[in-house]
């Protein structure tokens, strides 16, 4: 796999786009809100119900690879549903979606125990899937919708009409910024910092929705963060110490497990402010044997953390001219290790697979080629 692709593989995995989501502008019929509201559900042919988020999962994740066989990397998200009210589509016994991770693939984005009014388009495989162009939103952003669907009685806020050459007046207020500082022990060399940050409701996933850059005094701000709880992680493995990082999590734990959210009113007074402890970092060398002259210039070795955590995720090594390799700078925690040719442009599992609890330096592992199965 080329290090374009295992990039684009990144991307996907952090879930950091480069640009924002660009849905097409659509013409909104006239009318009252509830006229409205009407007109739009009877044009569209997506499955419509309500239901509550009760779990997200990453598709592909963790990686299984097989030795021979193809890997497959997440692609996205599969949110199920409980407490559905269905409007329209077939009835089912599970109601599942799939959906983007969010940013520049539009992927919706889902928070776990959060009620929604669902649009759900049916994909060639019969997957529904969502996006952030659709119609999809809580069920406060949908109340007239629901009403209707529901057959509800109107109400004078359903009989503001609207033309469909007018907009909604312009809300120039900024939007909220949370801010606060990540403290680091006083021998520690000033440097910037990642910043991670998951909403309440998305602390399951491997990857944050947000993500900012600290000062060199360890002091950061995230725009656009909407009042609401937040679990808050840190991150520096770019430090000049070789065998040491700095990563953790508000108010100062080590494990996300340990976090505690941090409520953010929307108040510039609401500062999370943690302290960071010094992480021991480790290295993971070993051979991969018995691969063809023909492919040794072509191979390298790909490892994976099994949680993900903080969204690491370091670039594959090519292996020596004996076929050694080594991996340095690593957190602990559990690894995934494989063997794949660069020059393919799909993810492969062409060695034996090994599986790491690195909580200290591991100088001897062993990995032996395994060719793709026809």
């Amino acid at each position: 796999m080329s290090r374009i692709a295992w990039a684009i593989v990144f991307l996907f995995v952090s879930s950091i786009a480069a640009s924002a989501c660009k849905c097409a502008a659509s013409q909104l019929p006239s009318g009252t809100l509830r006229e409205r509201a009407e007109r739009l559900i009877s044009r569209s042919d997506s499955t419509i119900f309500e239901g509550r988020v009760e779990r997200i999962d990453v598709e592909n994740w963790p990686p299984k690879p097989v030795p021979g066989e193809p890997v497959a990397m997440p692609s996205g998200l599969t949110v199920t549903f409980s407490d559905v009210r269905l409007f329209r589509g077939k009835p089912a016994r599970k109601f599942v979606v799939v959906t983007g991770f969010g940013g520049g693939d539009c992927g919706y984005p889902f928070r776990r125990g959060e009620s929604y009014l669902v649009f759900a388009d049916a994909e060639p495989s019969g997957e529904l899937s969502v996006g952030i162009c659709g119609q999809t939103a809580t069920l406060a952003e949908s109340a007239v919708e629901l009403r209707a669907l529901r057959g509800e009685p109107t109400i004078p806020e359903d009989l503001r009409r609207i033309d469909s050459t007018s907009h909604e007046p312009e809300d120039l207020t900024p939007p909220p910024a949370l801010c606060g500082k990540v403290k680091l022990p006083p021998d520690a060399k000033p440097e910037p910092f990642k910043i991670f940050l998951w909403m309440h409701g998305e602390e399951g996933l491997p990857f944050p929705r947000q993500t900012a850059e600290s000062k060199d005094d360890g002091s950061f701000c995230v725009s656009d963060a909407e009042p609401a709880e937040y679990l808050i992680g840190a991150m520096l493995l770019d430090s000049s110490e070789k065998q040491a990082g700095y990563l953790g999590y508000y108010p100062g734990v080590n494990q996300r497990k340990d976090a505690v959210f941090f409520r953010f009113t929307g108040d510039p007074a609401d500062r999370a402010e943690f302290a960071l402890q010094r992480q021991p970092l480790f290295r993971v060398r070993g051979h991969l044997r018995g691969v063809p002259g023909a492919l040794r210039d072509h191979m390298q070795v790909v490892l994976i953390g099994t949680a993900l955590d903080l969204t690491y995720l370091p670039e594959p090594v090519e292996i020596g001219p004996h076929g050694e390799f080594e991996f340095s700078r690593l957190p602990a925690g559990r690894y995934t290790l494989w063997a794949d040719d660069r020059e393919d442009e799909n993810l492969s599992c062409l060695s034996t697979v090994a599986e790491v609890d690195l909580g200290a330096d591991v100088d001897d592992l062993s990995l032996e080629y395994r060719a793709k199965k026809r």
